[in-house]
């Protein structure tokens, strides 16, 4: 059986166009995701700073574990903090701490330092054992929004967008506009 060699160079002509198609395709979504990337460096103001309070500063063991269902055990002894903030106030489930699964992140005195165990409707965890010297004392505010951690990196951690991070913010914040007065929390 003879090979017809117009066909097999109209075959191999077809293949180099899809290999080149799929490189102008990889090179586009390169190029979308560079762009992205870029705008995000260049929007480095925040336009949102938030914050809520350490409630408690406490040393757990290795094999201890944190959040309901035990969802994160420790593998050193370490120190965690825990930070009144949760879900009933917009910070999202998805970004509890598990042992197989990075959670978000929370800024402890400029340091980003993650989130361990599940998020909770009025609390969250954070391993601070990382901070060394000196501990944080209960009352410390620790930034979940702010110069550290943009809205982009708080909604890539659960796999949504900016705009859902922000409408989720529930009404138990007090605002404070630049240049403008404080705004009590409604129900208050």
């Amino acid at each position: 059986m003879a090979i017809d060699s117009s066909a097999t160079r109209e075959r191999l002509a077809q293949i180099d166009n899809i290999i080149e198609r799929y490189r102008a395709v990889k090179q586009q979504r390169l190029l979308r995701l560079a762009m992205r990337l870029w705008r995000r460096a260049e929007a480095q103001q925040w336009l949102v700073t938030l914050e809520a309070p350490i409630l408690q500063v406490k040393d757990v063991k290795t094999g201890e574990s944190t959040g309901y269902g035990a969802t994160y055990t420790f593998d050193r002894d370490s120190r965690i903090a825990v930070i009144g903030l949760g879900y009933a106030d917009g910070f999202f489930r998805s970004l509890s701490g598990m042992n197989n699964h990075p959670g978000g992140k929370i800024a402890v005195r400029g340091r980003i330092l993650p989130v361990v165990g599940r998020v909770s409707m009025d609390q969250v965890t954070v391993d601070i054992t990382d901070l060394g010297g000196e501990l944080p004392l209960p009352g410390e505010m620790v930034e979940i929004l702010g110069p550290n951690i943009s809205i982009d990196d708080q909604a890539d951690a659960c796999g949504t967008i900016g705009y859902e991070i922000l409408t989720a913010l529930k009404g138990r914040y007090q605002r404070r506009y630049v240049d403008g007065p404080a705004e009590t929390p409604q129900g208050a």
